[in-house]
């Protein structure tokens, strides 16, 4: 017997040996089955020593003790726990900062080995617990927190507590500019802190601000409202990590003065006059104020106010002074012009208004002054000619030459004091007409311009020698001669007299009477010394019948008398004598033979003395004649000698009409302008003119029918087309019969991307009902109908033909299903992400969806969950349970640690499993056949827009640059980019980690390009180190209409 039966030892604890109870005979042999537990031993039925492994569940041993007697056997059963922990932590303390990189803070562990680690409340975001061992960067701050944590094994559970404390890093600031000088009651510019590190919790500042600063969230603003010399602050800034501190410098000046005296310029009598001067300043108040050079004799300048006053006592000229105002602010400097003069002169002129005869008169004007010297004369205007004014006394004298109305003259006398101004009037009289144009013509029994003289002497009686002709007049009083001249006069001298109480003057004027046969107040002939400015003109005919003296001579018939005319056949006013188309008709004499045969234009047969020599109606020539009245119509007459026919629009010797029985043995033409088309055809079709050669029926298709008697055909090959999603190059010809087409007409609208060549008037590049561009959406089968309008004829037809366009959701050129038609080759895999449709929905794949991938086992068969239904059997081998965790340890410490060193050292670019986001990536695992799924983003129209997901991409080689690839460049142009987080907007900037091997972006898509007004779903794989992929999808809202 054995007493306990039941054992329960501690690995690596000496047990109490166990020995057996024996009661009857001895016993010979002991034996135990199966062999003791490693570090025990069984001898002579004991059982001792101290066990190296553990039996966590009860083994049973059967004890055999034999004699010779026989057999015994006894069973006990015994458990091998392990040793309970002895864990603690070194220090139990630890204060951490947020952001903190790579903590380390291992338990130290005795006694035995735990099974399993647990820590209680949970750790703070960014701090991992793993089998004991603290590590991680923490992310969010902590204050002083007990944590508990068990080391558990199957000897029992052991504890021990640790505190963690997390601070918010330390902050750093600094003000740039540090040194402020402010001005008073000037807005200062906001001073803002350049914060590095932590957040900022709280700011103070010391001393207290200025008045009229403010300090809020370590902003500096605001209108300082007093003066301050230099002083120091001191800002904190506060946080969980600590505090630290910056200085600035204030100092606060005064606002500059600004002054100015009104008025700048001052002139001030000597002796007189009295001075009162304040400045006026609008800017800060002067301290002190200063002049420069000092003030003359009898003025005064105030250095406190700034005042001038005082009565000068010396003539002085013009002097500038400068005067200076200066406060804490600086100084304001203004300028002022002072002038002392002395008295004015007086000056008078008796008489001083004057009446004198041009070119006779003496002018003797002296200036009476009294008052103070003259120092300088003018006189204003200019005297006029024959007068003079002395400027060194101001006499005014001379003889006028030139006569002038009464005019003011403005007399100034002035010295340095002042001037005073005096006026004189002068008149210059004359007796003056104009006969500038030379002698006065006039005509016999035609009224006469009144000639009426320029100047007079007033006052003055008129007389005239010798008297004037019969028909003429002369005003004794006012000189002016008039009337109509009824009698022949030669060029006459006449002498005109003026006579006043002052003065007597005379005047010659020269006058001649000419002859004027028709009346006409035209002279016969016109003196060669006649001013043609005085307004006669000779008379070309002098007896008034039309024909100038000229002509009449050439035609032999008196110029003098109106009854006796040339001849003139046609009544073109060329009298037959000298005109080289006698009868008008626009044909010369020498062509017209009279022959009354035609032969050419240079013979044509007609007579020169009949301008419609075959009696038609129709002129010879081109002209119908004015006299006889009404006796043809302008030709030409292509057949002058023929009364039947007149006109020959092709000029083919054929006449265009038969007007009865030709005499000539013409025949009519039936095709008149020669264009190819007889004239009833042109009648016919539209009508067109048949005497115009350009205007010729329109035949479309050149059959030689015209259209109005022809049928327009509009058809579109068989009437049956299939297109796919995506294809280029899609042009649909119409084949058109009969007639062009003027306008295009088509219903319903086309699919998105096709478009129609009929929105415009016909006979443009898109008006010809083609049907081309790039269908962007499935379209189902749809019938159009198409509607062609021939403006011309008002023809119109209308035509149909069946269109759909099947979809291609990958745009690969292959449809998703099969086509219509049989075009295309059905697409097998929808989506592009390499796996059947088919076998996508068989093993839980989305066929339309790249980012959805089917779930399959290693050897490429559909994965299925399985579970056990009954756990396996257990190994027996009471050494497997240990050896494999230890040897697994030893393998992973000799294979991770190199693999870590080396990927320190080895570690390139973007890898997808370094990749993360915030917020986090919906879907993927970044591979080719599994890419990183974003999501999708929906923008107005012609807007841009960035990923929601903060992409970070960890473990690269620092300073490392990111290649970044658009899979759908060609359909996408440029809009979709990258953006690292933080930096260049614009989707351009280069992508390049920091010094720790991080990278933050965000992908973007720029919605201006190109903008579709219809709205549109831009589908993108953009690839980061050709190994890295990513989905993104970007869909614009179509364009608001107005």
């Amino acid at each position: 017997d054995y007493n306990p039966e039941n054992l329960t030892l501690t690995r690596t604890v000496a047990m109490t040996a166990l020995h057996p109870i024996v009661t009857g005979g001895n016993v010979s042999e002991w034996g135990i089955s199966p062999a003791p537990l490693s570090g025990l031993t069984f001898a002579d039925g004991m059982l001792s020593g101290t066990p190296s492994v553990n039996q966590t569940t009860p083994m049973m041993y059967t004890i055999y003790a034999n004699t010779t007697g026989g057999s015994m056997t006894h069973t006990i059963n015994i458990t091998v726990l392990e040793p309970v922990v002895n864990v603690f932590y070194n220090p139990e303390n630890q204060t951490f900062i947020r952001t903190e990189q790579a903590i380390v803070w291992s338990p130290i562990v005795s006694g035995g080995i735990p099974e399993t680690w647990a820590i209680e409340p949970a750790l703070p975001n960014g701090l991992i617990f793993d089998n004991g061992t603290i590590s991680g960067s923490p992310t969010v701050n902590s204050t002083l927190t007990q944590y508990t944590v068990w080391a558990n094994n199957s000897g029992g559970s052991a504890s021990t507590s640790i505190n963690i404390t997390i601070n918010e890093p330390a902050p750093d600031i600094e003000y740039v500019p540090s040194d402020l000088v402010l001005t008073r009651g000037t807005v200062m510019t906001t001073l803002q802190p350049n914060v590095t590190g932590g957040s900022i919790e709280t700011w103070e500042i010391e001393p207290t601000i200025p008045n009229g600063l403010s300090f809020v969230g370590g902003v500096i603003s605001g209108t300082p409202t007093a003066i301050q010399n230099q002083t120091q602050y001191v800002v904190w800034a506060n946080n969980s990590g600590g505090s630290l501190m910056a200085y600035i410098n204030i100092t606060i000046l005064d606002i500059v003065p600004e002054i100015s005296y009104t008025p700048e310029n001052m002139t001030l009598t000597n002796d007189t006059s009295a001075v009162d001067w304040l400045p006026v300043n609008i800017g800060g108040p002067a301290l002190t104020w200063s002049i420069s050079p000092a003030l003359s004799e009898g003025l005064e300048f105030n250095e406190t106010t700034g005042h001038i006053t005082g009565t000068p006592t010396e003539v002085m000229d013009v002097r500038t002074y400068v005067i200076t105002a200066t406060n804490t602010g600086g100084s304001a400097t203004t300028q002022i012009n002072i002038t002392v003069l002395d008295q004015v002169p007086l000056v008078a002129y008796v008489p001083d208004d004057v009446i004198l005869l041009n070119n006779s008169t003496v002018l003797t004007m002296e200036a009476i002054s009294t008052g103070g010297i003259v120092t300088s004369w003018s006189i204003l205007p200019d005297p006029s000619p024959g007068l003079l004014f002395d400027a060194t006394n101001g006499t005014f004298s001379g003889v006028a030459t030139q006569t002038q109305n009464r005019t003011m003259y403005t007399i100034t006398a002035s010295n340095d004091v002042g001037s005073i101004t005096v006026y004189v009037n002068i008149t210059v009289e004359d007796l003056f007409y104009d006969m500038a144009l030379g002698p006065l013509y006039l005509v016999n029994n035609s009224e006469m311009v009144a000639l009426e003289p320029e100047l007079i002497i007033g006052g003055s009686t008129f007389e005239i020698e010798p008297d004037l002709p019969d028909g003429l007049f002369f005003g004794t009083d006012n000189g002016t001669i008039w009337g109509t001249p009824t009698e022949l006069m030669h060029l006459t001298n006449f002498t005109i007299y003026a006579n006043s109480s002052l003065f007597n003057d005379e005047f010659v004027v020269q006058i001649s009477v000419l002859e004027d046969t028709d009346l006409d107040g035209l002279p016969n002939e016109l003196p060669g010394d006649a001013d043609p400015r005085r307004g006669l003109i000779e008379d070309l005919d002098d007896d008034g019948d039309n024909y100038s003296d000229v002509v009449e001579g050439d035609c032999l018939s008196d110029p003098l008398n109106g009854l006796d005319v040339p001849d003139d056949l046609d009544g073109d006013f060329v009298c037959n004598a000298i005109d080289d188309d006698i009868d008008g008709d626009g044909l010369n004499n020498t062509v017209e033979t009279n022959t009354s045969t035609y032969v050419d234009a240079n013979n044509t047969g007609t007579d020169a003395w009949d301008a419609d020599t075959d009696g038609d109606g129709v002129c010879d020539g081109p002209i119908a004649p004015a006299l006889p009245v009404d006796y043809c119509e302008a030709g030409p007459d292509a057949f002058p000698n023929d009364a039947a026919a007149y006109l020959d629009t092709d000029g083919d010797g054929d006449p265009d009409e038969l007007l009865g029985e030709s005499t000539t043995g013409l025949i009519e033409d039936l095709d008149d302008d020669d264009d190819g088309w007889t004239d009833l055809d042109e009648a016919d079709c539209g009508p067109t003119d048949s005497k115009n050669k350009f205007d010729t029926p329109v035949d479309s298709d050149g059959d030689d029918i015209c259209d109005f008697n022809e049928e327009l055909s509009v058809t579109y090959g068989e009437g049956e087309f299939e297109l796919l999603q995506g294809q280029r190059n899609v042009t649909l010809q119409p084949i058109i019969t009969g007639m062009t087409v003027d306008i295009w007409k088509i219903s319903p609208a086309l699919p998105y991307g096709l478009f129609f060549g009929g929105d415009t008037m016909a006979r443009t590049s898109n008006g010809n009902g083609t049907i081309y561009g790039v269908p962007l959406i499935p379209s189902n089968l749809t019938e159009y109908t198409v509607t062609a309008t021939n403006l011309l004829t008002g023809k119109e037809i209308s035509t149909t033909f069946n269109l759909s366009v099947a979809e291609d959701y990958d745009l690969d050129g292959l449809p998703n299903n099969n086509s219509r038609l049989g075009l295309f080759e059905a697409d097998f895999d929808d989506d592009g992400d390499g796996f059947n449709d088919s076998f996508e929905l068989e093993c839980g794949g989305d066929p339309y969806n790249r980012s959805s991938v089917p779930r399959i086992e290693s050897d490429g068969s559909c994965y299925e969950f399985r579970s056990y239904e009954q756990p396996p059997e257990r190994d027996r081998n009471p050494f497997k349970p240990i050896c494999f965790p230890i040897i697994f340890l030893v393998f992973a410490f000799l294979l991770v640690v190199p693999m870590i060193l080396t990927r320190r050292k080895e570690r390139i670019g973007v890898q997808a499993e370094h990749v993360s986001a915030t917020p986090a990536i919906q879907s993927g695992s970044g591979t080719i056949t599994d890419p990183f799924v974003l999501r999708a983003a929906k923008i107005a129209y012609n807007t841009k827009t960035k990923t929601k997901e903060r992409i970070r991409c960890a473990e690269m080689s620092p300073g490392y640059e990111v290649k970044v690839r658009e899979t759908n460049l060609e359909i996408n142009k440029k809009r979709f980019g990258s953006v690292k987080f933080g930096g260049i907007q614009d989707g351009s900037g280069v992508l390049k980690s920091n010094s720790d091997g991080l990278l933050l972006l965000q992908f973007t898509f720029d919605g201006t390009i190109e903008p579709s007004e219809y709205g549109m779903v831009y589908k993108s794989e953009l690839v980061l180190d050709e190994k890295t992929y990513f989905v993104w999808h970007v869909e614009t809202k179509a364009k608001k209409k107005k």
